[in-house]
């Protein structure tokens, strides 16, 4: 009956919703996180670069 295959993708659109809200932030925060680490990665070296060169000056 076209009630149930109704229901039931009701069912598995709820659920979806509700693991791809989490999953969205999740993933979200994981790029943010290993961006912020790349970055400082790369800061970290210029910066003891300038300090060198300050210092020579």
């Amino acid at each position: 009956p076209p009630g149930t295959t109704y229901s039931t993708f009701l069912t598995i659109s709820t659920i979806l919703q509700g693991l791809l809200i989490p999953l969205i932030m999740i993933v979200c925060g994981l790029i943010t996180f290993f961006h912020l680490k790349s970055m400082q990665s790369r800061v970290q070296p210029l910066n003891a670069d300038g300090q060198n060169e300050r210092k020579v000056v």
